[in-house]
């Protein structure tokens, strides 16, 4: 029986680090974010979307860049925090230079415009991601944004966005994610105060104090995803349109595409379809505000697997068929609630797809085990009750 207890907790371990261990653990990791649905509204952070609406009025995508020059020109003056472009501007645009010059001059004059850009990733197992190529905005740009961040987001292998990497690596140096730069900045942390160690990012001596952001090997950050309009948003058509826009005020302003059918679209655990300025800005608030998620390290997984693989031993061994079933359908529950509460109160992401097959693998192994040797053991009165009889 203790061998047949170590088999299943080995097995439930093998199992819940699988490919196929893995695809349940996120459904249970999204699962999570659904039951508990956190809204905020304290957030600094507003979206504007260049959506379905302002495509039919303005026009289709891509829009000429005297829009986006109209755009910046317009929130000047309007005491701004940052101004981030979730849009690439990669080429010069051939068929309209002035409308490139006149883009240039806004990003100048604004001061606080971010921009992105995005890494060509080479593949490198479990450790901070690699770079081979840089993709940027033109140069002219480039030099006038105040700064410029990359963007990139690699799914999990079902195709959702769940975490996001804050730092790459690119010819020896380090390079930082868009959200980071724009959350060092309202935190007012030097570049320098900025470390990188095993399991986190210290940012030292914000304004909020020294900050620990978790992250894996990779460099990547759990995102915690906010109710779907925690956000305050705005289309692209409403801004240009209103005549008062102090209601933007101190704000950090990201612009992004959500029309239907564009390429800026992706699934993530809130929405199977999610605008890619929604994923930037939920991480750059989680690190203004300190809005973090923790996940529960292997070597603590497998401690506590190995312990409910006991316990779920002792009563599949002690108890009756019937009592046993019982009380391993109560310790689901448990496990299941437990989990959900630590991850709604505290932030604590503990792998769930362990321990639950853990209880399953032990509770049908120790019942098959003993399911088979009660009938060996009739099968052996029964022969021993014939032969007396004979």
């Amino acid at each position: 029986k203790i061998l047949i207890a170590v088999f299943c907790i080995i097995l439930a371990l093998g199992f819940s680090f699988s490919r196929l261990g893995k695809y349940i653990e996120f459904k249970l990791f999204d699962l999570r974010f659904n039951l508990r649905k956190l809204n905020i509204n304290d957030s600094l952070v507003k979206l504007i979307y260049v959506g379905d609406e302002s495509l039919q009025v303005i026009g289709r995508w891509p829009w000429r860049r005297e829009k986006q020059a109209y755009f910046l020109n317009l929130l000047q003056g309007k005491e701004l925090q940052s101004i981030i472009f979730d849009i690439l501007f990669i080429e010069k645009d051939e068929n309209f230079p002035n409308d490139d010059l006149a883009f240039v001059k806004a990003v100048k004059n604004a001061k606080n415009v971010f921009l992105p850009y995005y890494f060509i990733l080479q593949q490198n197992g479990n450790e901070i991601y690699e770079a081979k190529e840089r993709i940027l905005p033109f140069s002219p740009l480039k030099e006038a944004a105040s700064d410029i961040g990359f963007v990139n987001a690699n799914p999990d292998i079902d195709g959702i966005t769940r975490r996001f990497p804050l730092l790459i690596k690119f010819k020896e140096k380090k390079c930082f994610s868009l959200p980071l730069l724009i959350a060092t900045k309202y935190l007012k942390v030097d570049f320098n105060n900025i470390e990188v160690k095993n399991k986190y990012i210290l940012l030292k001596n914000s304004s909020k104090g020294n900050i620990l952001i978790p992250i894996n090997k990779k460099g990547e950050m759990l995102i915690n995803y906010y109710g779907r309009n925690s956000f305050a948003h705005y289309s692209f058509l409403e801004i240009i349109a209103s005549k008062n826009l102090e209601f933007l005020k101190n704000s950090i302003i990201f612009i992004g595409l959500s029309a239907t059918g564009t390429v800026d679209l992706r699934p993530t655990p809130i929405s199977s379809i999610t605008p890619m300025v929604n994923v930037l800005a939920t991480v750059t608030d989680n690190i203004i505000n300190k809005r973090f998620l923790f996940s529960v390290s292997k070597s603590l997984t497998i401690i506590l697997v190995i312990l409910i693989g006991i316990f779920t031993s002792v009563i599949s061994i002690c108890f009756s068929p019937r009592k046993s079933f019982f009380v391993v359908v109560s310790a689901l529950f448990i496990i299941l609630l437990v989990g959900l509460y630590i991850f709604v109160k505290k932030g604590i992401v503990f792998n769930l797809t362990a321990p639950l097959s853990c209880v399953v693998f032990n509770y049908a192994g120790v019942s098959i085990y003993q399911y088979i040797k009660e009938e060996k053991e009739k099968r052996t009165i029964k022969n021993l009750f014939k032969r007396y009889v004979a």
